[in-house]
């Protein structure tokens, strides 16, 4: 199995491939060159300045999934740290379903559509200093489920026209059949 830098590695990789408009390749080598300087160890270490986050856009028939941060106060998509042992989509379809109560179908894989990095502020609550996320956001297609379990945040399903603005361009991939 690979270890999390080398997945990491892998996974800008892809991304640089596809080559989709709304990706700073810029960004993604710096993102390779900041992951490069760092151990495996230290990568999913929450008391580090880096940390491994993964989301999941989820979308159908024009409403995307999208949360309420309860710190951050801002609508994004469900998404949340990278745990030990995890894959990244692993990591995106876990934070999906406990955020919103829905679960993703297991047997559809999702697609890895951008990486991208952000600050994040100090929060004394959680005795965390300002630090980095590196978020490997996926795309899954909806299975339809109407059933729920509770979901630890407010959820929204939102139009392209409602979402922030740097998730919009996702949007594209509305018609998504996984294979």
């Amino acid at each position: 199995m690979m270890n999390i830098k080398e997945a990491a590695k892998v996974a800008i990789e892809q991304v640089k491939e596809q080559d989709y408009p709304w990706v700073d390749q810029a960004q993604l080598m710096a993102m390779a060159e900041q992951i490069e300087q760092l151990s495996a160890e230290s990568l999913i270490d929450r008391s580090t300045k880096l940390h491994f986050t993964a989301s999941a856009f989820v979308c159908q028939h024009g409403r995307a999934f999208f949360i309420e941060h309860p710190y951050l106060h801002r609508l994004l998509l469900p998404a949340g740290h990278v745990e030990v042992g995890e894959t990244f989509e692993e990591a995106a379809r876990r934070e999906f379903h406990e955020e919103t109560g829905y679960r993703l179908n297991p047997s559809i894989s999702g697609q890895l559509i951008d990486i991208n990095q952000h600050s994040i502020p100090a929060n004394p609550a959680k005795a965390e200093g300002v630090h980095h996320h590196i978020d490997f956001r996926f795309l899954f297609s909806w299975n339809g489920e109407t059933s729920k379990d509770s979901a630890e945040l407010v959820v929204h399903r939102l139009t392209v026209e409602q979402a922030p603005e740097e998730f919009r361009p996702y949007y594209r991939f509305d018609q998504y059949d996984a294979k």
